[in-house]
Parts: C-alpha cells; sequence; structure tokens
C-alpha cells in the first residue's frame, strides 16, 4: 500500500527538503573485470562473464563522454613471477583511462578470452592501486569498478 496523507496526514511528498541542482563530478573508473573459470558459470540463457560484459557495455557507452574509463582484465594466460603460474596473475590495464574508450572497452570484452585461471582479486586490486598512483588524476574521484 502506498504512503499517502490518509495513513500519514502530517506527511508533505518533499519531506521538508528545498531541492538543489547537483553537479556532475568528473571521475576516473578503472573496470576490473575478472575473466576467470567462475566467469564461464551459466546464468539463465548467459554466463556470468556474458552478463557482466552486457552491463560494462551498456555503462561506458552512455556515460564514456563524461567518465574516464580505463579497463584492467585478469587473469591473464602467462605466469609471472614469484612462483604464480599462469591463469593466477595480473598484467597492466589494457586499455588506459580517458574519455571515449566506450568502443575500445566493448572491443575489448567482446574479444576476451575464454574464462580460465583461478580469480586473483587482490592482485588485481593491488595494481588497480598503483595504477592510479602512477597517474595524475583526470576527474575529481578515483573508482575500481
Amino acid at each position: 500500500m502506498p504512503c499517502n496523507n490518509t495513513l500519514y496526514p502530517r506527511q508533505h511528498s518533499d519531506a521538508g527538503l528545498e531541492w538543489q541542482a547537483v553537479g556532475f563530478r568528473k571521475s576516473d573508473v578503472l573496470i576490473l573485470f575478472d575473466g576467470s573459470e567462475s566467469s564461464a558459470i551459466a546464468s539463465g540463457t548467459s554466463t556470468r562473464g556474458q552478463l557482466m560484459a552486457a552491463a560494462i557495455s551498456g555503462i561506458v557507452e552512455d556515460y564514456q563522454r563524461r567518465i574516464a574509463f580505463g579497463l584492467l582484465h585478469f587473469p591473464v594466460a602467462t605466469a609471472c613471477g614469484d612462483g604464480a603460474v599462469s591463469g593466477c596473475c595480473v598484467g597492466a590495464p589494457s586499455i588506459d583511462l580517458a574519455l571515449g574508450q566506450g568502443a575500445a572497452i566493448r572491443a575489448a570484452l567482446a574479444a576476451r578470452a575464454v574464462p580460465h585461471g583461478s580469480s586473483p582479486m587482490p592482485m588485481a586490486l593491488e595494481t588497480a592501486i598503483n595504477y592510479f598512483q602512477s597517474r595524475p588524476y583526470q576527474g575529481e574521484s578515483r573508482t575500481v569498478l
């Protein structure tokens, strides 16, 4: 049952607040795309990876003129140092942060490798932090998606 003045006679639709315009904050968003074996798990008629790619494609298409997007796809298929095996490593972002990256990100997601390996999320987050620290701000905030 919706709230209305019959149930709540003292409630006003604006709750006594003043409306103010909200300004848009420029942001840098680094997308971490987990392409591990778990992204091949079925979800309805699609896989987790297909659903994630479709959602991300829509976001970057809609906001690429206002948000600087970049893409870090992991795990990489090659072995990295520290005794880690193939499929357990994270490389550098494949697409750097910039405005207008929608087409490049959509193409990279469409061409992604067959899901493989583990999900080295802690290593991916550390890579994202190091990437952000090595670059000047393009926006007013930084986000990992």
